[in-house]
């Protein structure tokens, strides 16, 4: 029998520079026009105006290192997950997720920084495209990850039978990646607004239709409860 590959953190750690690499580019350039006192912009409401700010220092600079240490924890923790082999064999979609956390975070980073130097941006549309997208990314990849711990939608059903775990996941994986073609149409031909309360309404119902199939399955297991701690 082939041995599952050993789960290897150097994609994530790689992946984390070249995002963070021109977070920090940025944010040194815009450290060095703007004034001392300037505000960053760190929160928008639904119609992508900007409700909240933060010093400079924080703004430019608090985002990069939370990246730098996020991903890599995250990538640290599923290594001590009681199914680790599982996770080795899910390592696709664990860069999947690593990927989909740093895009999301270097795009509103971007974003904020070009609009604290002045450029307008819709910032509705921005955030709801890039979370569609994570949405997608993850949806693409949800049904191929083995059980586990850490990743995937982790009910007392899914942990406790390999087929709802399966099963779930597949479905799962359907659900988001309709979330966020959804998400992605109507911020591209409506506007933000829409497309962000579109995606909470149905990534609440997705939850909900996975949560509920997942007993569903359980209950269909025959061996559910011969294997609590499935390997």
């Amino acid at each position: 029998m082939t041995a599952p590959p050993r789960l290897s953190l150097r994609p994530i750690l790689l992946m984390t520079a070249v995002f963070l690499v021109p977070m920090l580019l940025i944010s040194v350039y815009a450290w060095s026009v703007l004034p001392v006192d300037a505000q960053i912009p760190t929160h928008w409401n639904a119609r992508g105006e900007v409700d909240d700010y933060s010093s400079k220092s924080f703004g430019l600079f608090f985002l990069p290192l939370l990246l730098a240490a996020i991903v890599p924890g995250i990538a640290l923790l599923v290594r001590i997950d009681p199914r680790r082999h599982h996770v080795e064999q899910s390592q696709k979609f664990l860069v999947a997720v690593s990927a989909s956390i740093l895009f999301v975070m270097a795009v509103i980073h971007t974003s904020a920084v070009l609009v604290s130097l002045g450029y307008p941006l819709p910032m509705d549309r921005i955030v709801a495209t890039s979370v569609g997208l994570l949405f997608l990314l993850l949806g693409n990849f949800l049904g191929k990850v083995r059980s586990n711990f850490f990743m995937g939608v982790r009910t007392p059903w899914t942990l406790s039978s390999e087929l709802s775990w399966n099963k779930t996941h597949r479905l799962a994986g359907k659900l988001f990646f309709a979330v966020g073609l959804l998400t992605i149409l109507l911020a591209l031909i409506a506007n933000g607004p829409l497309a962000i309360g579109a995606m909470l309404v149905s990534l609440l119902a997705a939850t909900l239709i996975t949560i509920v199939y997942s007993y569903v399955v359980w209950k269909s297991d025959p061996v559910r409860l011969e294997t609590p701690n499935a390997q």
